[in-house]
């Protein structure tokens, strides 16, 4: 059995940099999940070309360093936030550590931008207001929804809303809750406890209610792709016009 890389600068949950390039953050959930996310990506952007898709939270850079080359045709826009890497990470990340890690992952691949900063809650990402592709191929989002207060999966919505090409796509993974009462399995029950007992603003978020807040931004859910280890991946559209 693998013992994982070796890590340096050791920043809590079993993260840290990799000792073969301290520039590069290291996560083991997204070195698990990025090839069954990849998988999901290709059914909604394998046709697609000369657009660009933008990351909100890439974290380590591991996931668009892992989809990127899939999509030679598509260009990327990692970003971040300097919030907690996880609810149990000792502080918060600082943001050039994070961007530096990003583009690390990134540095040989022609087709991702430059990882820049975005705050998903605000009236105004940084990608609209620099001018980046306002108009996006996909938005996609990994683990943020239930570790982050709920005004980011508000914002979330209401800035893919805007960035959005018509018909574009809104990629949500992570544990959610569907319908009525606790979440299932128990182990996910037991894991929006955790999380509600470290921030209270924290907690799996129920589909039915992002489904309303889609639906307030001209966009519908078309797809739930259950996923590996109880998680899921939401697809949301934007109308055409």
């Amino acid at each position: 059995m693998s013992e994982g890389p070796a890590l340096s600068r050791e920043v809590g949950h079993g993260q840290g940099f990799l000792q073969e390039d301290e520039r590069k953050f290291y996560s083991p959930p997204a070195e698990r999940n990025k090839r069954a996310i990849l998988d999901i990506l290709r059914k909604y952007l394998s046709n697609e070309s000369g657009g660009t898709v933008l990351e909100v939270s890439s974290g380590s850079g591991q996931h668009v360093g892992h989809f990127a080359p899939a999509f030679p045709d598509l260009k990327f826009l990692p970003t971040e936030y300097p919030g907690m890497s996880s609810p149990m990470a000792a502080g918060p990340q600082k943001l050039d550590e994070i961007l530096g890690s990003i583009d690390a992952y990134c540095e040989e691949l022609p087709n991702v931008l430059p990882a820049i900063y975005l705050d998903a809650a605000s009236d105004k990402w940084a990608s609209e207001e620099r001018g980046q592709h306002p108009n996006f191929t996909a938005v996609i989002c990994i683990n943020l929804c239930h570790i982050s207060p709920y005004v980011v999966t508000e914002g979330l919505f209401a800035g893919s809303a805007r960035t959005l090409r018509a018909g574009g796509y809104l990629l949500l993974y992570g544990p959610f809750k569907f319908g009525e009462g606790p979440a299932v399995p128990e182990s996910n029950e037991e894991f929006d406890k955790k999380l509600k007992s470290i921030d209270a603003a924290f907690g799996l978020r129920n589909v039915d209610d992002l489904d309303q807040i889609a639906a307030a931004h001209d966009m519908t859910r078309v797809a739930a792709h259950g996923m590996p280890a109880n998680n899921h991946t939401l697809v949301y559209q934007k109308k055409s016009i």
